[in-house]
């Protein structure tokens, strides 16, 4: 049966950054692919590649003919001033369909329809862009994060959607939980090339664990041989004979033609991040008092009273919309309060994450933006933080415009 894509030595390189090289994978009906590998290993690269907005060194890329394709980009771009029910549903208006649009985005609690997608969070927008490929009802899904900004309640639903999805799927997620209920294939992106495993992320980390160890044994074999082979050409040489020396001449055309097996290293994806306050605030770290934000008659909230005290480790829970960005955003002076008091206590210092990396210049390079920010760091200073990020190498001299699948890590780490 011809497969709906097929990928055949593909190639991708930044300058003198190699994403991956040489890979080869193919996608039928009704497989589901989950892409697999530490961030800026080129999965969003992949992607955009197979939707032809970016292109590549080599290879070749072959979509079964008349195949229809819905493809979810980490950061869709709408009109802002186009309707909710237009921007996901702007070329269809039969009334089944756009009832069954309002079904889904119901489902992704996007409720106000008729709402100028401008005044929507990013969040949000990408909640229309991912009802908007679903309604689609492509031959392939492919999705980039398409968990993020979902609740525990939408990722629930979007699991069973996707496991009833009839098409084939590739899809970019780090979500190992989701992957295991969606994927029966995971194609593995570490080492700059593919490997296939058939079986879910479980099944993935089992697999790769038996390959890794078998990987290691061999390479760890075949370097005894050379080292014995080494010793004993080395032997030969010392007793300085014609005989022994072309002995050792022909063992060493045979160590030359011998095909050396690459030191697999592990692909380590562990952050090892400690974080240290520069200085001991008071006891007093934040108090929240009365206070209330509104959109228009909308209030997200009001009359909210909390504190914190040193060493309190405070999360913010509610469903998407509720305010817990906005909330935020207004104890770090990014937006007002429509009421109430916020006081931060003694020698206590914010750093604010910020979800949509607005902090972040495109322009700059990784090694730029954190420099930039922290002057006193020595280069070797640096380079330690973004290597407790994972960036490494040449990684670090990357714009974070072609950085995207790391724009999250370093926005973390900025502040």
């Amino acid at each position: 049966m011809t497969p709906y894509l097929d990928v055949q030595h593909l190639s991708k390189s930044f300058g003198a950054l190699t994403l991956f090289r040489d890979i080869s994978f193919s996608v039928g009906e009704g497989q589901k692919v989950g892409l697999i590998a530490k961030n800026g290993t080129g999965k969003s690269t992949l992607l955009s590649i197979l939707s032809g907005k970016e292109g590549y060194d080599s290879g070749d890329i072959v979509f079964r003919r008349d195949l229809k394709v819905g493809m979810l980009e980490q950061s869709p771009v709408f009109d802002p001033d186009e309707s909710v029910l237009d921007a996901c549903f702007n070329h269809q208006g039969e009334e089944e369909k756009v009832l069954k649009a309002k079904q889904v985005l119901t489902q992704l609690k996007i409720r106000d329809l008729q709402q100028p997608m401008g005044q929507l969070s990013g969040g949000q927008q990408k909640r229309v862009a991912l009802a908007n490929v679903l309604l689609m009802e492509p031959d392939m899904l492919i999705l980039d994060e398409p968990t993020n900004h979902l609740d525990l309640e939408m990722i629930e639903w979007l699991e069973g959607y996707l496991s009833d999805y009839k098409g084939a799927l590739i899809i970019v997620a780090h979500d190992r939980y989701f992957l295991d209920k969606v994927a029966n294939t995971v194609v593995d992106l570490s080492y700059h090339t593919a490997k296939v495993y058939k079986g879910n992320y479980t099944e993935f980390v089992r697999q790769r664990d038996e390959w890794l160890l078998t990987a290691e044994r061999e390479y760890e074999n075949q370097q005894r041989l050379i080292a014995h082979e080494e010793a004993v050409i080395k032997k030969l040489r010392q007793f300085n004979r014609e005989k022994s020396i072309k002995r050792a001449e022909s063992r060493v055309k045979r160590l030359a033609k011998l095909e050396r097996i690459e030191k697999v290293h592990s692909d380590d994806t562990d952050m090892r991040l400690t974080l240290t306050p520069r200085t001991q605030s008071g006891k007093d770290v934040l108090e929240v008092t009365g206070l209330k934000k509104a959109y228009g008659e909308r209030t997200l909230f009001s009359d909210l009273d909390f504190e914190i005290k040193r060493g309190e480790h405070i999360a913010i829970i509610g469903e998407n919309g509720t305010g817990k960005t906005t909330i935020l955003k207004v104890i770090n002076d990014r937006i007002a309060a429509d009421g109430g008091k916020v006081r931060i206590g003694t020698g206590v210092t914010i750093a604010y994450y910020d979800q949509e990396q607005q902090e972040l210049s495109d322009k700059k390079t990784l090694y730029d933006e954190v420099s930039d920010a922290y002057p006193g760091l020595t280069e070797t200073e640096v380079r330690n933080v973004l290597a407790a990020f994972l960036f490494t190498d040449e990684e670090v001299f990357q714009n974070i415009s072609r950085s995207e699948e790391h724009t999250s890590e370093l926005q973390s780490l900025a502040y």
